[in-house]
């Protein structure tokens, strides 16, 4: 399996691990769910519905793969999804924090993009 393939399922198990949580312990007229786009190499955890009267759209994890790379556009996790990628093998040099501006990206120990 090449790379990208390789991380396309990686992350969407990653994210679907998180929805899985949310959904053990919902907030009631809220649904969770993972959005997947294999074609555009988007991939997000988000929330939708009504809760307490109010609309509520909420984007917890919001990654995607380029260039052989997984850039993190979006992580609300308490742990960090930086370290689910870790754990999983994935090397410093192929995860890009794209929610850092890119000037202080050089001073991360992961890729600059």
């Amino acid at each position: 399996m090449d790379k990208t393939l390789k991380y396309k399922e990686l992350v969407k198990n990653i994210l679907n691990y998180y929805v899985e949580i949310d959904r053990q312990q919902p907030k009631e007229g809220v649904d969770y769910f993972l959005v997947a786009d294999d074609v555009q190499g988007h991939y997000l955890w988000t929330s939708l519905g009504w809760s307490e009267g109010k609309r509520t759209r909420y984007v917890h994890a919001h990654l995607r793969i380029h260039n052989e790379k997984i850039y993190i556009e979006t992580d609300l996790t308490e742990k960090g999804i930086t370290t689910d990628l870790l754990e999983a093998g994935v090397p410093k040099s192929d995860i890009v924090l794209a929610f850092q501006e890119p000037s202080v990206r050089q001073y991360t120990e992961f890729a600059l993009a």
